[in-house]
């Protein structure tokens, strides 16, 4: 178990959230940026796989919220095991194509997972970005990747 201690609950949002995270062990929260011209990706990141397990949590940028959201679960899933996900190697096994971990940048982290930064008091806490290669297979940091992806998959650290 974790050092934190969790905030208390301010609505029925947070109450949810904080019953996924006493029920299941983490719960994925569902972000639409709120950009009237659709340039900022959708996102979807986890909530309480630190808390629960020790892990970083993920973060996945430019999938649906369906695709994203079954692939964080998955790797809910296989930490709640005991295996830890390692940043630099490529994984087979949560999705139908190969991810790749990132550790991401901290100054990232009020822009995209306030609700983490709510739940454990300020940004002292790791998260991981599950990264999807292009249909070409080429990950962000590939030669190769087509520059324009990146408005869909940001990269918010290395």
């Amino acid at each position: 178990m974790s050092k934190f201690n969790l905030p208390d609950p301010e609505d029925e949002y947070d109450r949810a959230i904080l019953a996924d995270i006493e029920r299941v062990g983490w719960s994925v929260i569902q972000v639409n940026p709120d950009n009237a011209d659709g340039t900022e990706p959708l996102f979807s990141f986890s909530v309480g796989l630190l808390q629960t397990f020790d892990h970083p949590e993920i973060i996945m940028i430019g999938l649906s919220h369906e695709s994203a959201g079954a692939i964080i679960n998955e790797i809910g899933f296989v930490v709640e095991n005991g295996e830890r996900i390692k940043t630099g190697r490529v994984y087979e096994e949560f999705a139908g194509v190969p991810v790749a971990f990132v550790t991401v940048d901290k100054a990232h982290f009020k822009n995209y997972v306030g609700y983490a930064v709510w739940l454990y008091d300020g940004t002292d806490f790791p998260l991981f970005q599950c990264v999807w290669p292009l249909e070409s297979g080429h990950f962000p940091w590939d030669k190769g990747y087509d520059p324009a992806a990146a408005s869909v998959q940001p990269l918010l650290g290395k």
